[in-house]
């Protein structure tokens, strides 16, 4: 179980990084108004979304139950919407 869990934080930190990869181009397209930092964030942010799903489906699996009964879980469930929120309003 130590390895499971060992396994999923490490998911969960290039998840994380991949978050920040694309916050960077997002907030330097923001500020110096550069259409294809913003559309190259925007594409960082689309492959976070796609590995944070998938690494939610498979801790759903794993763990019997949706991202709904402890903080972590809630976190991480709460950080996808508000990043589809962001790319729903982009498009």
């Amino acid at each position: 179980m130590d390895v499971l869990i060992q396994h999923q934080r490490d998911i969960l930190w290039v998840i994380i990084l991949f978050y920040l990869a694309a916050w960077l181009p997002i907030m330097l397209g923001v500020i110096f108004e550069r259409e294809k930092w913003l559309s190259h964030g925007v594409k960082l942010s689309i492959g976070a979304v796609s590995i944070h799903s998938l690494w939610i489906v498979v801790r759903w699996i794993e763990v019997g139950h949706g991202p709904y009964l402890n903080l972590y879980e809630v976190a991480s469930s709460d950080s996808i919407i508000a990043v589809c929120i962001y790319l729903l309003a982009q498009w």
